[in-house]
């Protein structure tokens, strides 16, 4: 499993689980301003940390696993408190708690609580962000 493999699994997750929150994906790619992206008030995006890759078995074709987080990021509209921003954020908490690939080996092992996020967003939107510990495990041939 590749990093690749858990950006795809989680990206097209999202469609089915949270299809009335937009999904804007804003990795290496900044939202234009001049004209701005019509956004909702309130969207999602994704951000994608791997902390270890190790093999678990030896040999020629063995074992590999990965363990990251997945950042779901909520933000809402300045302006209007925070209340909408804090609601889809728990909202998505509740959704991903428990949520595993269609394969079964790629999974989310805890599904922390929402926190807000102090980004440099130019004072826009307020951002919360529900952190994902996951694991994937896949067998990988060796030269």
């Amino acid at each position: 499993m590749s990093s690749l493999a858990v950006r795809e699994e989680v990206r097209a997750a999202w469609l089915t689980l949270m299809p009335d929150v937009r999904y804007i994906d804003t990795i290496n790619r900044s939202l234009p301003y001049n004209p701005p992206l019509p956004l909702p008030a309130v969207w999602g995006t994704l951000q994608f940390e791997v902390t270890t890759r190790r093999q678990l078995t030896m040999g020629t074709n063995p074992w590999v696993e990965e363990i990251g987080v997945v950042n779901i990021i909520i933000l809402a509209k300045s302006g209007h408190g925070d209340a909408s921003a804090v609601e889809e954020a728990t909202n998505a908490m509740r959704i991903w708690d428990g949520w595993y690939a269609s394969g079964g080996d790629i999974y989310f092992q805890n599904v922390h609580a929402p926190r807000q996020l102090l980004e440099e967003s130019q004072g826009d939107w307020v951002l919360f962000v529900v952190p994902c510990d996951y694991k994937a495990q896949e067998r990988v041939a060796l030269p």
